[in-house]
Protein backbone atom coordinates (compact mmCIF):
# COMPACT_ATOMS: atom_id res chain seq x y z
CA UNK A 1 0.00 0.00 0.00
CA UNK A 2 2.75 2.37 0.44
CA UNK A 3 3.89 2.59 -3.35
CA UNK A 4 0.11 2.97 -3.86
CA UNK A 5 -0.20 5.43 -1.54
CA UNK A 6 2.90 7.69 -2.58
CA UNK A 7 1.46 7.41 -5.94
CA UNK A 8 -1.13 8.93 -4.79
CA UNK A 9 1.16 12.01 -3.36
CA UNK A 10 2.81 12.32 -7.02
CA UNK A 11 -0.97 12.17 -8.96
CA UNK A 12 -1.86 15.34 -6.31
CA UNK A 13 1.04 17.80 -7.67
CA UNK A 14 -0.53 17.42 -11.02
CA UNK A 15 -2.83 20.87 -11.39
CA UNK A 16 -5.46 18.68 -13.36
CA UNK A 17 -5.93 15.81 -10.16
CA UNK A 18 -8.00 16.38 -6.96
CA UNK A 19 -7.24 13.64 -4.23
CA UNK A 20 -10.01 13.69 -1.42
CA UNK A 21 -9.95 10.94 0.98
CA UNK A 22 -12.77 9.21 2.43
CA UNK A 23 -11.70 7.99 5.61
CA UNK A 24 -12.86 4.87 6.57
CA UNK A 25 -14.98 5.10 9.63
CA UNK A 26 -17.15 7.71 7.49
CA UNK A 27 -20.75 6.01 8.06
CA UNK A 28 -23.10 5.27 5.12
CA UNK A 29 -21.26 6.86 2.22
CA UNK A 30 -22.33 7.12 -1.50
CA UNK A 31 -19.36 5.46 -2.36
CA UNK A 32 -19.94 1.85 -0.73
CA UNK A 33 -21.69 0.72 -3.58
CA UNK A 34 -18.24 0.69 -5.50
CA UNK A 35 -16.36 2.56 -7.90
CA UNK A 36 -17.98 4.28 -10.82
CA UNK A 37 -17.09 7.31 -13.50
CA UNK A 38 -18.95 9.59 -14.89
CA UNK A 39 -17.73 10.44 -18.77
CA UNK A 40 -19.13 14.44 -19.78
CA UNK A 41 -19.52 15.10 -23.82
CA UNK A 42 -19.99 18.66 -25.08
CA UNK A 43 -22.46 17.41 -27.50
CA UNK A 44 -24.12 14.04 -26.03
CA UNK A 45 -25.75 12.78 -22.83
CA UNK A 46 -23.52 12.34 -20.07
CA UNK A 47 -22.69 8.19 -19.09
CA UNK A 48 -21.70 6.32 -15.94
CA UNK A 49 -19.06 3.60 -16.29
CA UNK A 50 -19.63 1.70 -12.81
CA UNK A 51 -17.82 -1.06 -11.60
CA UNK A 52 -18.94 -4.27 -9.48
CA UNK A 53 -16.95 -7.40 -7.92
CA UNK A 54 -17.38 -9.29 -11.25
CA UNK A 55 -17.72 -7.09 -14.47
CA UNK A 56 -18.36 -2.79 -15.10
CA UNK A 57 -21.44 -1.62 -17.30
CA UNK A 58 -22.04 1.58 -19.04
CA UNK A 59 -25.44 3.04 -17.61
CA UNK A 60 -26.93 5.89 -20.28
CA UNK A 61 -30.15 6.59 -18.37
CA UNK A 62 -30.36 10.09 -17.77
CA UNK A 63 -32.27 9.66 -13.99
CA UNK A 64 -29.40 6.89 -13.13
CA UNK A 65 -26.41 9.46 -14.18
CA UNK A 66 -27.98 12.29 -12.66
CA UNK A 67 -28.28 9.97 -9.24
CA UNK A 68 -24.43 9.02 -9.77
CA UNK A 69 -23.85 12.86 -10.39
CA UNK A 70 -25.62 13.49 -6.70
CA UNK A 71 -23.58 10.52 -5.22
CA UNK A 72 -20.15 12.33 -6.18
CA UNK A 73 -21.19 15.53 -4.85
CA UNK A 74 -21.79 13.77 -1.44
CA UNK A 75 -18.86 11.52 -1.58
CA UNK A 76 -16.97 15.65 -2.07
CA UNK A 77 -18.84 16.20 1.09
CA UNK A 78 -17.97 13.66 3.58
CA UNK A 79 -14.16 13.63 1.97
CA UNK A 80 -11.31 15.44 4.07
CA UNK A 81 -10.85 18.40 1.60
CA UNK A 82 -7.71 18.23 -0.42
CA UNK A 83 -5.29 19.54 1.47
CA UNK A 84 -6.20 17.75 4.74
CA UNK A 85 -6.69 14.63 2.48
CA UNK A 86 -2.88 14.67 1.58
CA UNK A 87 -1.79 15.37 4.90
CA UNK A 88 -3.80 12.26 6.01
CA UNK A 89 -1.41 10.30 3.67
CA UNK A 90 1.31 11.52 4.12
CA UNK A 91 0.87 10.57 8.24
CA UNK A 92 0.02 7.11 7.06
CA UNK A 93 3.18 6.67 5.06
CA UNK A 94 5.13 8.39 7.92
CA UNK A 95 3.50 5.46 10.34
CA UNK A 96 4.74 3.00 7.74
CA UNK A 97 7.98 4.55 7.18
CA UNK A 98 8.72 4.30 11.19
CA UNK A 99 6.75 0.11 11.54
Amino acid sequence: MVKQLERLLDVAENPNAVVQVVRLRTPDHAGLDGPFTIWSYEDREDVMYAEGMLSGRIIEKRESVAAADLAYDHLQAVALDPGHSLDFIRSVLKDEYSA
